[in-house]
């Protein structure tokens, strides 16, 4: 399995990062279609051969869109479907953009792979994959039965947090780490999935308080989206990075196979190198903070990969 997970790991001795702020994606999942930058357009060559010319423009949601540019390969100009008759007199209009896609598209199991998955199965966690989030001894933290469970202490001050981190960074432009949540904290404890720089740089899932919070810290601030949690509705967590457009996506499901996005932001932390931490724990004192069960981990990648 650790040997597997090289095709999505960072390499220390890799070439330098990638610009996070790239239009095109090597690795999308529409095909056999290719996308370049030419003179301040992006240029896109369909498998039929056309290639249209547009540049990406954010609407008033914040969406990359594309408008259309100039269109080639075609004997005449006229043939194309975007260029109808306006007027009985032959003038043509063009105000509709490109056939591209623009949005970004919830992908389905059937679309990617599985390169590694983790279902708790063993009574003891594989130091080759994960590491202890921390050295906490309030927090228990146990696995076996296809379950990785994270007890907080109760009636303790301060912050406690401990569970699971992986031993190895990975590439969010290649995978795509998704986990199942059986049970959530109660209480004040919170019930945490992660991907991470550092204490200063990351993206996470947090459940407290019967909300879950799609956020993400840059340097010192922290952002977040909070939306009403729904056990059935969020059983399962996924994060997915859309190269095409830029964005990093949080994602739910109620069944590990129709995603919903959360919540989509450009990203403002390095992905080419995260590492991923399960964990629970509380920030205070809390009488009843219940237990965090995560039944199972799984890196996703694409099927050309």
């Amino acid at each position: 399995m650790a040997a597997a997970l090289l095709a999505v790991c960072s390499n220390a001795k890799a070439s330098a990062p990638k610009s996070l702020y790239t239009t095109s994606d090597s690795h999308s999942q529409d095909g056999p279609e290719t996308a370049n930058t030419l003179e301040g357009f992006q240029s896109r060559t369909t498998e039929t051969g056309n290639t249209f010319h547009f540049v990406l423009e954010r609407n008033g949601e914040g969406l990359l869109l594309p408008q259309h540019g100039s269109h080639s390969s075609h004997s005449s100009h006229s043939s194309h479907s975007s260029h109808s008759s306006s007027s009985s007199s032959g003038s043509s209009s063009d105000t509709s953009p490109s056939v591209i896609r623009s949005a970004p598209r919830t992908q389905p199991r059937r679309s990617l792979k599985v390169l590694w998955r983790d279902r708790f199965a063993a009574d003891k966690r594989d130091s080759a994959i994960w590491q202890s989030r921390s050295s906490d001894p309030l927090v228990t933290v146990k696995q076996g039965a296809g379950r990785l469970i994270i007890l907080p202490p109760r009636q303790a001050r301060g912050i406690h947090i401990n569970g699971y981190r992986s031993a190895t960074p990975f590439n969010l432009r290649k995978s795509s780490p998704a986990v199942g949540v059986e049970t959530v904290t109660e209480g004040t404890a919170h019930t945490t999935f992660s991907i991470f720089v550092d204490d200063d740089h990351w993206y996470r899932f947090r459940y407290k308080q019967g909300k879950l919070y799609l956020e993400f810290k840059a340097a010192a601030e922290v952002s977040s989206k909070i939306v009403d949690y729904d056990a059935l509705r969020h059983r399962y967590w996924r994060f997915r990075y859309d190269g095409f457009v830029n964005l990093l996506l949080w994602e739910t499901s109620p069944n590990d196979y129709a995603w919903t996005i959360e919540q989509q932001i450009t990203p403002v932390v390095d992905i080419d190198s995260l590492y991923v931490a399960l964990d629970a724990g509380t920030e205070g004192e809390t009488k009843t903070p219940g237990v965090a069960v995560f039944d199972s981990f799984e890196i996703y990648v694409p099927d050309e990969l």
